[in-house]
């Protein structure tokens, strides 16, 4: 008998927390499908496996390197070792001599962007000028 009493106590505090969880459930569920998919952000990506080259380079007289870059579409946003830079055309100083992770992203509209990555190697005492299409 007592089993029995326990087994039913137990039974009778469960039922609530299962209808709970299945309430919660069905309520995301329908959450999920009501969402309005127009406002998506649509990312597209190109990586380049091999190395960026300069469209030119000038030399200086500098124990560091430089950076040049241009782009067809003004505007750009670029990134330098996945660190943000500013907006194209734009000149980057100072930057040690090395190889560098090198990301241009394109806004085509406010909710789709095409992405560039690109390695590039940044000499010392040289000024190198690089031009992206979209």
């Amino acid at each position: 008998m007592k089993n029995k009493l326990k087994l039913t106590f137990a039974l009778s505090a469960l039922i609530p927390l299962v209808m709970c969880f299945f309430s919660c459930v069905s309520d995301d569920v329908e959450l999920l499908k009501t969402v309005d998919t127009s406002d998506a952000v649509i990312f597209k990506v190109t990586e380049e496996e091999s190395m960026l080259k300069p469209e030119a380079f000038y030399e200086n007289s500098k124990n560091t390197a430089d950076i040049y870059i241009k782009t067809d579409n003004p505007k750009a946003n670029i990134y330098l070792n996945g660190n943000y830079q500013g907006i194209s055309p734009l000149r980057i100083t100072d930057l040690v001599p090395g190889y560098y992770s090198l990301m241009v992203e394109f806004s085509q509209s406010s909710s789709e962007f095409n992405i560039h990555k690109y390695m590039i190697e940044l000499e010392m005492g040289k000024e190198n000028v690089y031009y992206i299409e979209k």
